[in-house]
């Protein structure tokens, strides 16, 4: 009876307050924020949360990190606390629903959610508060905000060229997947690390090995391996200088 007397007292304060109370056992030495289903490989559809706290004194320690790349919900479980108590870790987002809503989305000791899939652009806010153990909660909250992109996809295209404009047929990198320039591939929107070769050598028909030598990129840059930023169907160029080989003469070729 005193139990049901428990939970029918703390039944309102689940109701009005967002900073909602543990009430299964929470003893433990850590705390930790397991990722339920995650595979790997490429992450497509732009949700990553990391969000980090540390155990010290009046602070605690918590780690959210979701990397989603199929269109299956994932889950994610918190375990046992370092504290008493945590209260509630939970987060607003933008669901792609026909008339896009606000929703709440809160994470209990123990318990497994599931995080929505799909969202829209805007900004995810986490807040995480704890209990101390004589119950008196942390103060201030903690909140982190996050920005939450949407999955899309644009055409990159790598060309290789001489000086003189003419087409060069190299190995290229585009965030780390290799390819023979010119290449087009499907990234998702944002940032993309591309690489093309400082030098490369060739043994042409005329039986002279010959050396390229990057220059630059189309728009200036003189790093072979740079970042470009991806948001719409994009197109660069890498140009090379052409010389023979150092350690051959053009009297004397080199035959292979």
């Amino acid at each position: 009876m005193e139990r049901l007397k428990a939970l029918l007292m703390l039944f309102p304060l689940l109701l009005n307050s967002a900073l909602t109370v543990c009430v299964f056992p929470c003893q433990a030495e850590e705390y930790e924020v397991e990722i339920v289903s995650v595979e790997t490989g490429r992450y497509v559809y732009g949700m990553w949360w990391e969000i980090t706290r540390f155990a010290q004194k009046d602070t605690f320690w918590v780690k959210v990190t979701l990397r989603n790349n199929t269109p299956e919900p994932k889950t994610v479980k918190i375990a046992a606390s370092a504290l008493d108590t945590l209260r509630s870790i939970f987060c607003y987002m933008t669901l792609s629903t026909v008339l896009p809503a606000t929703t709440e989305k809160t994470y209990y000791l123990g318990e497994s959610t599931p995080i929505p899939q799909y969202v829209v652009p805007g900004t995810c806010q986490e807040h995480v508060s704890a209990e101390k153990p004589d119950g008196t909660a942390y103060s201030p909250e903690a909140i982190t905000q996050f920005t939450v992109y949407p999955y899309i996809e644009y055409s990159l295209t790598i060309e290789t060229r001489t000086n003189y404009g003419a087409e060069l047929n190299l190995p290229v990198y585009i965030d780390g997947d290799g390819a023979t320039s010119p290449t087009t591939q499907n990234v998702i929107q944002g940032e993309r690390i591309v690489k093309t070769p400082k030098i490369f050598l060739t043994l042409e028909n005329n039986g002279i090995i010959y050396q390229y030598v990057f220059r630059n990129w189309e728009d200036g840059s003189t790093a072979n391996i740079r970042k470009v930023s991806v948001y719409e169907n994009t197109t660069i160029k890498a140009y090379y200088i052409k010389f023979p080989a150092r350690f051959q003469t053009l009297n004397r070729p080199l035959k292979l």
